[in-house]
């Protein structure tokens, strides 16, 4: 089963107060909408002093970061992997929890200074780790 879910994260900059506001719904009222709440939101915000700018246009190498073997792993392999890193991380001290989740997230970034890029990323599992350090 293929599900398909959108989403939209917004960042509002207003000098050097930020907002961030977030969205699964793409009607262009709903993004007007959600446009006119950050404005505030940002302009109510602490200022971040250490911000400079948003990054003006520039080249970025293509880097592939997708494979579709990743596609081709079978449950018992990802089961097989996760195990491996979690007993390599709970030898260096580390509690860990894993869970196995396959697909591709497309990430596209723009900006009003005129950074444009698009890429597309794989997820394959994730494990989570942490000490008590």
């Amino acid at each position: 089963m293929c599900r398909e879910e959108r989403n939209l994260i917004l960042r509002v900059v207003v000098g050097k107060r930020i907002a961030v506001v977030t969205t699964n719904d793409f009607r262009t009222s709903s993004l007007k909408d959600l446009l006119h709440k950050a404005i505030p939101l940002a302009k109510a915000q602490l200022p971040k002093e250490d911000f400079v700018s948003l990054p003006g246009p520039r080249s970025v190498p293509d880097v592939r970061t997708f494979s579709s073997s990743i596609r081709g792993l079978t449950p018992g392999t990802k089961v097989t992997l996760i195990r491996e890193l979690g007993l390599l991380a709970h030898e260096r001290g580390f509690q860990t929890s894993g869970a196995s989740l396959t697909g591709q997230v497309e990430v596209a970034i723009v900006n009003s200074l005129g950074s444009r890029l698009t890429n597309p990323i794989p997820m394959c599992f994730s494990i989570s780790l942490s000490t008590t350090e």
